[in-house]
């Protein structure tokens, strides 16, 4: 059975001319969701992605510092400093953010999911969240260099815990065993957890609710 990764990298076969009006009608709906204020994470948070995701919210913050910024995030994480980055940024905006999760938002992609402002952490029904510590991958190198990269993966897992500590009101020692293995969530699991602040079914509700919070 293919993996994940490879299931999401097939690519099929397609002409020039066709790639040349995909990428063209892409570009034209990129302009209309940032015209919306609004943003998609649908892939892997990676630095490519977070390039363009500054970018944009860079420009968007120019162009009124104070209207409100929509995020929807379906990603399986990625990157855990590049996911800083735009969690830093997210944070560091004076536009109010609003981060809706849909399909899932597993390991660097529920960071994402939480740099909304109080009230604005959103998720549909079927949504997941999985949170859990960073991955330890293979140490290369001498004793005191696989040593110094051990502190460094402590160190990211620490600031990781803090971020769950932070918004979900939860203790260190509660979020240090809640990510100890891959934690799949279901919507209200998360909800009651304290990763989300609402699960909503509809573009009414959403909007009842932001109006609340304005």
């Amino acid at each position: 059975m293919p993996t994940f990764d490879q299931l999401t990298s097939i690519q099929i076969p397609v002409k020039a001319e066709e790639k040349k009006e995909d990428s063209t009608e892409m570009q034209g709906l990129t302009v209309k969701m940032l015209q919306a204020r609004t943003l998609v994470i649908s892939q892997g948070v990676t630095s490519e992605l977070t390039q363009r995701i500054l970018s944009q919210l860079v420009l968007l913050e120019q162009d009124d510092p104070e209207a409100p910024i929509t995020i929807f995030i379906n990603s399986p994480g990625g990157e855990v400093f590049s996911g800083f980055a735009i969690f830093d940024m997210l944070r560091f905006l004076s536009c109010p953010v609003t981060t809706i999760v849909g399909g899932f938002a597993a390991s660097m992609g529920s960071i994402l999911s939480l740099a909304a402002n109080a009230g604005r952490r959103f998720a549909f029904p079927n949504a997941k969240i999985m949170i859990h510590q960073p991955l330890l991958m293979g140490y290369q190198g001498r004793a005191t260099e696989c040593q110094i990269q051990a502190r460094e993966i402590l160190k990211t897992r620490d600031r990781i815990i803090d971020i769950y500590c932070e918004q979900t009101g939860k203790d260190y020692e509660t979020i240090k065993q809640a990510i100890d293995r891959d934690n799949w969530m279901l919507a209200e699991e998360a909800l009651e957890f304290g990763l989300l602040d609402k699960i909503v079914k509809s573009r009414m509700e959403l909007n009842k609710l932001l109006k609340s919070l304005s």
